[in-house]
């Protein structure tokens, strides 16, 4: 049975007043690729039907794991971009946006030709921040991910992930070095939502005022790299350097998506060369990847999202 049925199947669970509908849904989003869920549809499907605490509920489920509440830009139906926009704009304006929808809602601006619009919102010189940890934070953490290093799982092709080793959970790990560090990222993440919020950008009404931090370690022996990708249920992601790259290779790329209209710098184009104790925090809709080490050595990483406590934090992480 494939995920999208399954959804179809909890959705007439619901329907029927089942409430173990919400949990099939809930697996189904998990164990989806998310493009084949059409969430838009589902939700529009409880309203129509008078069932708006259900349609709210679903419509927090869906989002905590990044799909697309677009009834036909989220869906298979598809949409032109200037009924895509129309679509997310709605959602936006209701608040019911996670990271997916908002960079699916840039793609659309783009093939509209509303660069100011688009630019308002990507906004990477306000957004994207670079924060100088301790230094012995960093050694601390780079000490743990090596000592991490053997059971961490190896990724040969993990959604952006490409032949690095996964240190999964690190949020959640009760070790002093990953304590402290988390305890810093959380502070300078308070700090960069407050500043979101109170800023006069597009989505500063929306940014959440309480979240959970959901981090991850990667270690990479030379040849590991992260494709293109963005993060589809935070606000905000992360990324910290516990250590400097020697040599070439191994910057953090901020760009434009693959096909997308435009240049890289109409979409907010950045180059960060790892240095250790380098925080960098930048909305989740940004389009980002890495550059493989052009020779055999060392990369290490801490990679982060921010997520909404109004939903889960994610259970896979993704960069």
């Amino acid at each position: 049975m494939t995920q999208a049925s399954s959804a179809d199947r909890a959705i007439a669970a619901i329907l029927s007043g089942d409430e173990g509908g919400f949990a099939l849904y809930e697996s189904a989003l998990r164990a989806a690729e998310l493009a084949t869920i059409p969430a838009g549809l589902h939700l529009g499907m409880l309203r129509q039907a008078g069932r708006e605490k259900e349609a709210r509920r679903l419509a927090d489920l869906a989002l905590r794991y990044g799909a697309d509440l677009a009834p036909r830009a989220g869906s298979f139906l598809g949409a032109e971009p200037e009924v895509a926009a129309e679509e997310y704009e709605a959602l936006i304006e209701r608040g019911e946006v996670n990271a997916r929808m908002i960079y699916r809602y840039l793609l659309a601006l783009a093939r509209l030709g509303r660069w100011e619009e688009h630019a308002r919102i990507l906004a990477p010189e306000a957004l994207f921040k670079v924060v100088a940890i301790d230094p012995g934070i960093a050694e601390a953490a780079d000490a743990l991910l090596l000592d991490l290093e053997e059971q961490a799982q190896p990724q040969e092709s993990a959604q952006s992930v490409r032949k690095m080793r996964m240190a999964s959970d690190l949020d959640r790990l009760d070790h002093p070095a990953a304590v402290q560090l988390l305890a810093a990222i959380s502070d300078h993440t308070e700090a960069y939502l407050a500043y979101w919020r109170a800023s006069d950008h597009p989505l500063g009404r929306l940014v959440p005022q309480t979240f959970d931090v959901s981090a991850w370690g990667l270690i990479s022996r030379g040849e590991g790299y992260n494709v293109p990708h963005i993060h589809g249920e935070g606000w905000a992601t992360g990324v910290f350097y516990p250590r400097s790259a020697e040599g070439d290779g191994g910057e953090l790329v901020v760009g434009k998506p693959e096909g997308a209209p435009g240049a890289d710098v109409d979409w907010g184009a950045r180059t960060i060369k790892p240095q250790a104790g380098t925080l960098l925090l930048f909305p989740s809709y940004y389009t980002h990847w890495t550059v493989p080490l052009n020779r055999p050595g060392l990369r290490t990483s801490v990679a982060f999202d921010v997520v909404s406590r109004r939903g889960l934090a994610p259970t896979s992480p993704r960069s």
